[in-house]
């Protein structure tokens, strides 16, 4: 996520400083969205003397495929003036305006005086929840939320008319990342004011828009991480509910370093992870954060810039889930890229693919001005060939804007649930006068979209248990039999072709593909054994190489978590004689249809086997 202009400015200040389309290979734009593969969108111009600018600082994809945009846009103000208020986007799929979102597709909101959106994440329901700041008074900004419904109205639900302003300090106060819990509570991340400097600043809501008073003081959560400048530019929420925010702390020389704090649910500091909770990495010279991903094995990929060799470069670091730098990536970690020798380039987003492969955007500097730029690393940390131009996509928006204006920056990437690629942000379309909304998207790898373990249970039919790709292994707690028999079907995007398949313990009996979904039968597989399934080869007309299925069998582990106990056997008595359901079918570990006294029996008898 691209942290507004205002702070890089603010804390300069404070220390005195500073392919044409042969085929649809990975990288390449896609043809099927907006102007073969860009779009620009514009809000009207206010004014016959004032060009107005609109960008987009960050994205969204709803589970339909339709694309969300947040960012910012000037507007005739109700104070007076032309003055900045959130813009949101809704976009179709193939990048059409959604006419049934807004007026046309567009809406803008004033939050206070001044106003931009810089998160976005959409709840459960549907709702949309746009995060940023807002002037609130002279030099003073203000975490803001926003709330829509699915349609873009506000939704008066939340806090009476659909915004909440929380004015941490009278200074610098704003939200840089928003999430959303599963009890639909409210996270906000950012920085606030302390001072002479700024902290780390954690806000959690009610579904309402109230402050939660159960996290931290009175629903606020703010970390000093070295006595200066400090902030947060983006937050995840991982799976146990414990929240990591990622940002830049500077120290008494204007010199940054990156820096991530994990907090437990409460909003305390959690002491597990690096030291006292805090993580901080420095590249040698002046670096900062601008987003995070969460890896899906548990890893946090951070990215931004590092200055080396007097311009900056994409700068990409790899935490374990315990804070410490990952050697598995590129050797120590850490990863640099030089994308335009000689030339300022800098990171402003990252996103991890479903295959471990990261994504990583931002700007570069090209022909007459800066690009989009995308860099993708394999999951070790090197350069991906195979994307684009030996790893690397430069996107010049010149030819939808006006010729020899080509100031484009990015905000934000996504990666589309069938593996595509979408980055959003702003193009220059007359100097220093009027910016629009640019997006564009890119082909990826046809991504292996599900992974399951089946089971034919007699007449009450099959069922499946999902399988993840990476991290912790899917566990198969129905009996393989006496051969030790077990059924894999993984699911792409679209049609694809492989070469072999391959089991690190057992065998692959044979397997079969059927355009997007390809079907394993394995045998020999042992109990309470970890194993790896590779489909190797896998090709959409490109070559994407392999994808790993990650499985283990222990029979008896109705609940799934490596260890069969007096709680499976509790389980499975629980669920005797119910009717046999997608829910329950770790139950039915004799995979006969019914949950009865011989799955009871069986659960009992393994009682104590575990994974090593």
């Amino acid at each position: 996520m691209k942290l507004p202009l205002y702070l890089k400015l603010t804390l300069a200040l404070c220390f005195f400083s500073a392919r044409q389309f042969a085929s649809a290979a990975p990288g390449d734009l896609d043809p099927a969205f907006g102007s073969n593969g860009r779009l620009l969108t514009r809000f009207p111009i206010v004014s016959t003397t004032f060009r107005p600018r609109s960008n987009s600082n960050a994205l969204a994809i709803q589970p339909d495929g339709r694309i969300i945009s947040a960012g910012q846009a000037v507007v005739q103000h109700s104070l007076g003036g032309e003055r900045n208020a959130f813009a949101v986007i809704r976009y179709l799929q193939n990048g059409n305006l959604d006419e049934s979102f807004g007026t046309g597709g567009k809406l803008t909101t004033e939050v206070a005086q001044n106003d931009t959106a810089l998160a976005v994440a959409l709840q459960a329901d549907g709702k949309i929840i746009v995060g940023g700041f807002a002037t609130v008074g002279p030099d003073n900004f203000a975490f803001a939320l926003v709330r829509y419904e699915t349609d873009g109205d506000l939704d008066l639900t939340f806090d009476g008319d659909g915004k909440v302003i929380t004015d941490l300090t009278p200074f610098l106060d704003e939200v840089t990342g928003v999430a959303v819990q599963p009890d639909g509570k409210i996270i906000a991340a950012g920085f606030a004011n302390a001072g002479s400097g700024t902290d780390f600043a954690v806000v959690r809501y009610h579904e309402n828009g109230s402050l939660d008073s159960s996290f931290g003081v009175g629903g606020i959560v703010r970390t000093d991480f070295s006595g200066g400048v400090d902030g947060a530019s983006e937050m995840a929420l991982l799976a146990d509910g414990k929240i990591v925010v990622a940002g830049t702390t500077y120290d008494n020389t204007g010199q940054g370093d990156f820096a991530l704090i994990r907090y437990n649910t409460n909003g305390s500091l959690d002491e597990s992870f690096g030291t006292g909770g805090k993580v901080r990495a420095d590249f040698g010279s002046d670096d900062n954060v601008a987003d995070l991903a969460v890896a899906h094995d548990g890893k946090l990929v951070v990215a931004g810039a590092t200055r080396l060799s007097g311009t900056f470069d994409m700068a990409v670091a790899r935490y374990n889930a315990d804070g410490s730098a990952d050697a598995t990536f590129n050797g120590n970690g850490r990863f640099v890229e030089d994308f335009s020798p000689g030339t300022t380039d800098r990171a402003s987003s990252v996103a991890v693919q479903q295959n471990g492969k990261i994504i990583v955007g931002g700007d570069a500097h090209g022909d007459g001005g800066f690009d989009f730029a995308l860099l993708r690393l394999n999951a070790n940390g090197s350069i991906d060939s195979s994307f684009g131009n030996n790893g690397k996509v430069r996107t010049d928006f010149g030819g939808l804007a006006a010729p020899g204006f080509t100031n484009d920056s990015l905000g934000d990437i996504v990666i589309q649930a069938d593996g595509k690629i979408v980055a959003s942000g702003d193009a220059e379309v007359e100097p220093n006068r009027l910016h629009d909304t640019a997006l564009a998207r890119y082909i990826g790898d046809p991504a292996a979209l599900r992974a399951v373990s089946r089971k034919t249970h007699g007449a009450a039919g099959t069922f499946d248990l999902d399988l993840p790709f990476t991290g912790s292994r899917g566990i198969e707690p129905r009996s393989g039999g006496a051969t030790g028999e077990h059924q894999v079907i993984v699911s792409f995007s679209g049609a694809v072709t492989m070469t072999q398949a391959a089991v690190t313990s057992g065998t692959v009996t044979n397997y079969s593909v059927n355009g997007s979904e390809v079907t394993l039968n394995l045998s020999g597989i042992p109990n309470a054994q970890p194993f790896s399934i590779t489909l190797e080869g896998v090709n959409n007309g490109t070559s994407i190489g392999a994808v790993e299925v990650r499985m283990a069998t222990l029979v008896g582990d109705v609940n799934r978590n490596g260890v069969v106990n007096a709680s499976d056997v509790a389980a499975t008595k629980a669920q005797s004689n119910q009717v046999l359901d997608a829910q329950n079918a770790t139950a039915d570990v004799t995979a006969n249809g019914t949950i009865n006294a011989s799955d009871v029996g069986l659960v009992k008898a393994t009682a104590g086997t575990s994974l090593p």
